[in-house]
Parts: structure tokens; C-alpha cells; sequence
């Protein structure tokens, strides 16, 4: 059978949402056993519309527990012509990265759900950063404003 499975072996890779990169440096298919370090690099085009994209790990059979794990980040790309933080007022903002997710979680059993539900008895469970929960807080001064 397959090496892949829940709650198994947890294998990762890198995949990418919101960016334009080359699908070649982006092999879902090449994964890491645990322990194992590999260095990604990326190269955006000048012409990458600037933002928020984000990345997870793409191997089937262990997306869902890895994502719900919070195992996923925020890229922010700045630095292109269309670069709105060289707005004087958005560039004095203080910026605040928020990555929030939820899954489904099997309410008799209480593990994750993949993203096809076998059966329809769930529960929603939401992430903030990586914190379960809503209990996630942004604190600003008086008087300062907030890129979110």
C-alpha cells in the first residue's frame, strides 16, 4: 500500500497560492520525510502583482492534517510597480499578518476530515496564526492604524 496515509508517516513539500511562480520548483510530487531539510527558492517576476499568497504542504494523504496543524505561512510580495505600501499613509501603517483557516473535524472520532467528506457529522474549527480558537487579539496604540 501506499507509504502515504492518515495519521501515518508525515511527509511535507511546498505549494504555493496567490503567486506566480515557476510550476517546475514547485514539484508536488517531491516530498520530505521528517528530519530531512530542503532550502525552497523562488523567484517572482518584476511584474508579480504584489500581495498576500500563502503556501502548504501538497502531499496527498496528509494535506489536511498538516494545513489544520497550522503547518502553513503568509508570503507577502512587496517591491513591485504596483506596490501599494510606498503609499506614505499605508507605508506608516502598522502592518499585521493574519492567516486564518478552519477544517472539518469528525465529531465522533475528532480527527480532521480530508477535503471530501466521507461522512456528514462535523464539527467547524477555526485557526488564527496558528492558534486554535477565537481567541487571537491585535493590539494597536491610540491613534494608529493598521494595515491587516
Amino acid at each position: 500500500g501506499s507509504a502515504y496515509g492518515y495519521w501515518g508517516q508525515n511527509y511535507m513539500n511546498l505549494h504555493f497560492h496567490g503567486a506566480r511562480n515557476d510550476p517546475k520548483v514547485e514539484d508536488v510530487r517531491s516530498v520530505l520525510d521528517g528530519g530531512e531539510e530542503r532550502t525552497y527558492v523562488y523567484h517572482f517576476d518584476s511584474d508579480q502583482p504584489p500581495g498576500l499568497a500563502w503556501y502548504h504542504s501538497h502531499v496527498h494523504g496528509t494535506t489536511t492534517y498538516s494545513y489544520f496543524a497550522g503547518l502553513a505561512g503568509a508570503v507577502v510580495i512587496e517591491g513591485t510597480a504596483q506596490d501599494l505600501t510606498t503609499v506614505p499613509e499605508i507605508a506608516a501603517a502598522k502592518e499585521v499578518i493574519l492567516i486564518v483557516s478552519e477544517s472539518r473535524v469528525n465529531a465522533t472520532t475528532g480527527r480532521p476530515f480530508d477535503f471530501f467528506i466521507p461522512v456528514l457529522d462535523f464539527a467547524w474549527v477555526g485557526t488564527t496564526n496558528g492558534q486554535a480558537g477565537a481567541d487571537t487579539v491585535v493590539t494597536f496604540k491610540a491613534g494608529e492604524m493598521g494595515f491587516l
